[in-house]
């Protein structure tokens, strides 16, 4: 470690420093207050190349559960006197981790059971990990809790984004997770029609590949992955799916399958009286809705369909179940009460 420090009545200040870590190398800042009873610690960091499992394993309870190189900034603060730093840990982190791997749970397989595609296609046998070739997110942590909206990786044969809260504390996770398989992975399955759970707990997108919301409850050494049903109803009703290449933006819409027509995704919708066909592989356009003061609508000002995230359909989701918790009941009238 090499720093500049500045003593001040108790509180030391280091700045910069430079230092090894866990493999790798780390700069920035950090203030060291030892008036206070825990010592308490503030930090402002960039880490690059740490080996993921040392470091995590050193300050939480996340140990032998995620490998690989990460590289992050961001900053905190903690204090000392505890048996786990993570319990007062509260900062805010951006993390980008390469050639790692996810321990105690092979996540692929876990998706082949929920889509019911195990026995058919490519043969797909459960490993006791699953490799990451990138995981990216940003983190809010409050006393050891990290909350995401935006986390994203690369498995093996899919893509995934995800939104919840991870604890370093006890190790629990609580997230919804969109899957998107490869178009390469769905065909070794035998596309569509070799899922079991197609409609009900997967869906594929015009791409042809296959979408799977689900959610990982438990631990993150014996994670629980269920199919979102909620999701992909949501999904349904509003045509719209993400693609591998964006697992965490919805701008594809569904495979023909909801028009009855599984095995021709080019197939166009019925046309409608006075509507004009559209060339194949042109987007059709969306009917301007009526003015509800009975004017006419303008045709020429239609706004192309704005591109939703999986944040914004899981908070539609929430404040429609708010909403229905919140509708007033209807006053029984004299006969009812009679």
């Amino acid at each position: 470690m090499q720093s500049s420090v500045a003593l001040d009545h108790g509180v030391i200040r280091m700045d910069p420093v430079t230092s090894g870590l866990a493999q790798g190398q780390q700069s920035g800042s950090i203030v060291i207050d030892a008036r206070s009873n825990p010592i308490t610690y503030a930090i402002n960091m960039r880490a690059d190349k740490v080996d993921a499992n040392q470091l995590l394993s050193s300050v939480s309870n996340l140990k032998k559960t995620l490998y690989g190189l990460l590289a992050a900034n961001g900053n905190a603060n903690f204090s000392s006197g505890s048996d786990n730093i993570a319990r007062t840990l509260n900062g805010n982190f951006n993390l980008n981790l390469t050639n790692g791997k996810l321990a105690n749970v092979d996540v692929l397989y876990q998706l082949a059971n929920v889509g019911k595609f195990l026995s058919t296609g490519k043969n797909i046998s459960q490993h006791p990990f699953t490799n990451v070739a990138k995981m990216t997110g940003n983190f809010n942590v409050r006393n050891g809790v990290a909350q995401t909206n935006d986390l994203q990786a690369v498995i093996d044969g899919a893509t995934m984004s995800g939104i919840g809260a991870i604890s370093m504390v006890d190790n629990s996770v609580n997230m919804h997770v969109t899957a998107v398989l490869t178009k390469a992975m769905t065909d070794s399955i035998g596309g569509i029609n070799g899922v079991g759970g197609y409609m009900t707990t997967a869906l594929a997108n015009r791409n042809g590949e296959l979408v799977m919301p689900v959610l990982v409850t438990g631990s993150l050494s014996n994670p629980r992955i269920v199919p979102d049903f909620e999701a992909i109803a949501r999904m349904k009703l509003q045509n719209l799916l993400p693609t591998s290449g964006k697992p965490g933006d919805f701008t594809s819409g569904i495979l023909g399958a909801l028009l009855g027509n599984k095995n021709n995704p080019n197939q166009q919708p019925p046309q409608q009286p006075g509507q004009q066909q559209q060339p194949q592989g042109q987007p059709q356009p969306t009917a301007s809705p009526t003015p509800a003061n009975g004017g006419q609508a303008n045709n020429n000002q239609q706004q192309p369909p704005q591109k939703q995230t999986w944040a914004d359909v899981l908070n539609q989701m929430l404040n429609k179940k708010k909403q229905q918790q919140q509708q007033p009941q209807p006053t029984p009238s004299p006969d009812q009460q009679k």
